[in-house]
């Protein structure tokens, strides 16, 4: 079975509340990691959780080997995939190594950022230091 690299940013890191569906979809902690560039701005949604969209910054996560099983029947169904969250591979830096590797990230839809009326850039979880965000 082919394992894919994930990257979560928001609840399902380690010591978080949804971080019960990574374990079930059998992912296997690598690294922490940051976006290899400076494309993306965080937001949160209220201060439930968090969503990415386009912007000119990096964001830190954690970056998980998951079999494609895991995706598709566990991360998928939690993200609300491909309605609230589409998904997609980007670069990321390891870390530990300084390694770039391609990594599955899921970001906010265009429809869902016209739906949801609760994203907000003030939640107290978000934290952008050094151009850098990070769910806390």
């Amino acid at each position: 079975m082919e394992n894919v690299y994930v990257m979560v940013y928001g609840t399902l890191k380690r010591d978080y509340h949804n971080h019960s569906y990574m374990i079930v979809a059998q992912g296997k902690f690598i690294d922490t990691a940051k976006s290899s560039s400076a494309n993306y701005e965080m937001v949160g949604i209220g201060d439930s959780f968090p969503g990415l969209i386009g912007g000119e910054s990096y964001f830190s996560g954690e970056v998980f080997e998951v079999p494609i099983s895991g995706i598709t029947n566990v991360l998928d169904y939690l993200e609300g995939y491909p309605l609230m969250y589409d998904r997609g591979f980007i670069s990321v830096t390891l870390d530990s190594t300084n390694e770039n590797i391609d990594a599955l990230v899921y970001y906010l839809t265009e429809d869902s950022i016209q739906r949801l009326n609760r994203i907000t850039k003030d939640s107290y979880k978000l934290k952008l230091e050094n151009n850098c965000y990070t769910w806390k």
